[in-house]
C-alpha cells in the first residue's frame, strides 16, 4: 500500500475515533476498521493512528498555538484530523520530510473536506513546520 492510500486510513480512522472518548473506544475503532471497510490496515497508517492516540496533547498545543484568530474546537474535523497526521509525522517520523507530510495532508483536506480548509491546513501546517525547524536548531 502507498503511504498516501496509508495515510487515507490513518485519516479514516482518526476521523471515527474523534468521535469516541476513551482508550476502550479507541481500540473498538480500530478493531472494528477491518471488518467495517473489508480491508487490512496498513502497517505505517496502525503506526500513525496510535501515535497521534498517544500523542494527541502535544499535537493539538502546537496546532493550538499556530492558529490565528481560531479555536481548535471551531476547527472542522476534517481538517484537524489531516492536521493532526502532519504534525505526528513532523515530530514522530524524522524520515518523512515535513513537506511532504502538509502537502499530503492538503490533499486528504481537498478529498474529504470543504473548499476553504486545503488553503487553511495548508497555512497552519506551514507555521508549525516553522516552529519545529526553529526549535531543532
Amino acid at each position: 500500500m502507498s503511504r498516501y492510500k496509508a495515510r487515507i486510513q490513518a485519516f479514516e480512522l482518526l476521523f471515527s475515533a474523534s468521535f469516541v472518548k476513551s482508550k476502550i473506544d479507541l481500540k473498538k475503532v480500530f478493531n472494528n476498521f477491518e471488518f467495517e471497510y473489508d480491508q487490512k490496515i496498513d502497517e505505517f497508517a496502525s503506526r500513525v493512528f496510535w501515535g497521534v492516540s498517544e500523542n494527541l496533547q502535544k499535537i493539538d498545543e502546537l496546532i493550538k498555538s499556530n492558529l490565528k484568530n481560531w479555536e481548535v474546537n471551531r476547527i472542522s474535523r476534517v481538517a484537524l484530523c489531516t492536521m493532526r497526521i502532519a504534525v505526528y509525522e513532523m515530530l514522530f517520523e524524522s524520515e518523512i520530510p515535513a513537506g511532504i507530510s502538509s502537502y499530503e495532508a492538503v490533499e486528504i483536506a481537498k478529498r474529504y473536506g470543504s473548499s476553504e480548509e486545503p488553503a487553511y491546513v495548508n497555512a497552519v501546517l506551514n507555521a508549525i513546520e516553522k516552529e519545529i525547524l526553529t526549535s531543532t536548531n
